[in-house]
């Protein structure tokens, strides 16, 4: 408890330009839905889609067990159980 807990996380940008910019959160009671915010700055950009590591760092206030839903397209989430003690 008050301590923070890092998760790395793996995104995936559409082209080059991208560049990881933060963590947008929403909470609802024990669930805490996590998505991505990836910039693009640029006017050439490689049709590559690179693999961008940021990490996401959670820090609970109280004991219990928490579920963190990574978004992962518009509808996806991968779900993480983190139980604090």
């Amino acid at each position: 408890m008050n301590q923070e807990a890092k998760f790395a996380v793996l995104l995936q940008a559409d082209n080059s330009c991208g560049k990881f910019d933060s963590f947008v959160e929403a909470s609802v009671g024990d669930t805490v839905q996590i998505a991505s915010k990836i910039s693009y700055d640029g006017c050439v950009c490689a049709q590559t889609k690179p693999t961008i590591q940021a990490d996401y760092t959670f820090r609970a206030t109280r004991a219990g067990t928490y579920y963190l839903q990574f978004l992962t397209d518009t509808s996806r989430f991968i779900v993480d159980t983190l139980v604090v003690q």
